[in-house]
C-alpha cells in the first residue's frame, strides 16, 4: 500500500509538473505570436486589399507604435486607411503600444528592466536616516539607447528610505532598505526606476545588497552594525517601464 501511495504521488507531481511545463510553453508561444503594427505596415495590409474586419481583428491581436502626429494621420487617410481603423490604432496604440508625435525613428526605445548605475556618494546608515526620508542620489554613467545619451551622467536620481532600524541590544543587527523611484531623462520627462542589484565602486561587494520587498516596494537590504551603505557605493537600478523617448543622436 505505501509503495503504491509513493507511486502515485509520484505521478500526480509529474503530472502537475506537466501542465505547469505545458502552460509555460503556451504564454512563451502566445508572447512571441505578438506582432507589431506600425503606419507602414497598416498601409500595406490595406494596399494588399485587407477589409476593415481583418485589420481591426488584426489590431487587436497586436502591438501597436504610431505615428500619430497631424501628418502621420492624414499620410493613413491618403493610403485608403478608414476612420474605423484609425480609431482602433489610436486606441490599441494607448492601451498596448505607444502613439508618438511624429516618425517613429526619431524615438529611441529604454526597454522595461535596463540597468541604470547609480552612484551613492555619501555613507547611508540606518543610525541616521527614517523611513520615509527621501535620498538624492546620482546616475554613474550615461545610459546610451542607439548612440543616444538618454540619461546624463550626474542627472539626480530620487529614493526614499522605506525601513531603518538602528542596531540594539543581544546583538540585534541594524536593518536599511531604500527605494528607488526615478530619474530624469534629458528631455525633461521623468523615468520610473526600481532598486536591483549592486556593489561598491571597483570591488565586488554584490553579496551585501539583496532584493526585499518592505512596505509593498522594491529596495536594498543590508545588514550589520547598523544598516549601511558605503560611500561611493554603485548600485544598479532598473528601468521600470518601457519608455520611448523623442531626441536627436547625439553620437555618430
Amino acid at each position: 500500500m505505501i509503495a503504491l501511495m509513493a507511486i502515485l504521488k509520484s505521478l500526480v507531481g509529474t503530472l502537475a509538473m506537466a501542465i505547469i511545463l505545458s502552460s509555460l510553453g503556451a504564454a512563451l508561444i502566445s508572447a512571441q505570436a505578438i506582432d507589431i503594427l506600425d503606419n507602414q505596415k497598416i498601409v500595406d495590409l490595406v494596399k494588399s486589399g485587407f477589409g476593415d474586419d481583418v485589420l481591426i481583428g488584426k489590431i487587436h491581436q497586436s502591438r501597436v507604435l504610431l505615428d500619430a502626429s497631424t501628418n502621420g494621420l492624414m499620410q493613413l487617410k491618403e493610403a485608403g486607411v478608414s476612420d474605423a481603423v484609425i480609431v482602433q490604432l489610436l486606441e490599441r496604440a494607448r492601451l498596448d503600444g505607444f502613439a508618438a508625435n511624429g516618425p517613429l525613428n526619431e524615438y529611441r526605445v529604454i526597454p522595461y528592466g535596463t540597468e541604470l548605475k547609480v552612484l551613492v556618494r555619501e555613507k547611508l546608515s540606518s543610525r541616521k536616516l527614517t523611513v520615509g526620508q527621501k535620498l538624492t542620489l546620482e546616475v554613474a554613467e550615461d545610459l546610451t539607447v542607439n548612440n543616444t545619451i538618454v540619461v546624463s551622467k550626474g542627472t539626480p536620481v530620487a529614493a526614499v528610505v522605506v525601513d531603518s532600524r538602528k542596531s540594539g541590544m543581544m546583538g540585534r543587527s541594524g536593518r536599511l532598505a531604500i527605494s528607488i523611484r526615478s530619474t530624469t531623462i534629458n528631455n525633461g520627462e521623468s523615468l520610473r526606476l526600481r532598486a536591483g542589484k549592486g556593489g561598491k565602486d571597483g570591488d565586488n561587494m554584490g553579496s551585501m545588497f539583496a532584493l526585499t520587498v518592505i512596505f509593498g516596494a522594491p529596495g536594498l537590504l543590508i545588514k550589520g552594525t547598523n544598516g549601511q551603505i558605503p560611500a561611493n557605493s554603485i548600485v544598479v537600478a532598473l528601468v521600470d517601464e518601457t519608455k520611448y523617448v523623442k531626441t536627436v543622436p547625439v553620437r555618430p
